[in-house]
């Protein structure tokens, strides 16, 4: 297993809940974070209304990034009161 990278990149606002980026500009954005260095990415199930976790599976599919490439980080269970 890979280590994390010293800096976590949190996803929550590349979605619906914030930049509401693009499949293509997230995809830009996943290349952006690891030229700088970082290689973990932080997600929650509920981020975006429950839609930025797929949408950034589009982009990492679309970017040709090798998976073994990066970490991913995903918390569940997180409700909206």
């Amino acid at each position: 297993m890979s280590n994390y990278s010293r800096i976590i990149a949190g996803c929550m606002s590349w979605g619906n809940w914030g930049k509401q980026l693009s499949t293509d500009e997230m995809t830009g954005q996943l290349n952006v974070t690891l030229e700088a260095g970082i290689t973990t990415f932080d997600h929650a199930d509920i981020y975006g209304d429950y839609t930025t976790e797929a949408q950034f599976g589009k982009a990492f599919i679309q970017s040709k990034i090798a998976r073994e490439d990066i970490q991913l980080i995903s918390k569940c269970g997180i409700q909206l009161v």
